[in-house]
């Protein structure tokens, strides 16, 4: 029986190889720069996340201290 074998030089084959490589390199360099793209945009998150926690506890809490001093000077009637 005879078979039939592809003539491939050995070059190309260890430059597919490096190509293949070459991709895998880059491609683990581009992960690397997105995990830290990523865990700038959770630490930017979170800052702003904090902020407005912040300031929505502002907010109530000056609200409740403008509603207690117009209760104090009789400008809010209470209703029965």
């Amino acid at each position: 029986m005879d078979y039939w074998y592809p003539l491939v030089s050995l070059k190309f084959v260890e430059d597919k190889k490096m190509s293949e490589y070459n991709e895998l390199k880059q491609a683990t360099k581009e992960i690397q720069v997105l995990k830290a793209e990523i865990k700038t945009l959770k630490e930017q998150t979170n800052f702003v996340m904090n902020k407005l926690e912040k300031s929505m506890e502002d907010r109530i809490s000056l609200r409740a201290e403008n509603y207690r001093l117009k209760a104090n000077l009789g400008m809010i009637r209470e209703s029965a």
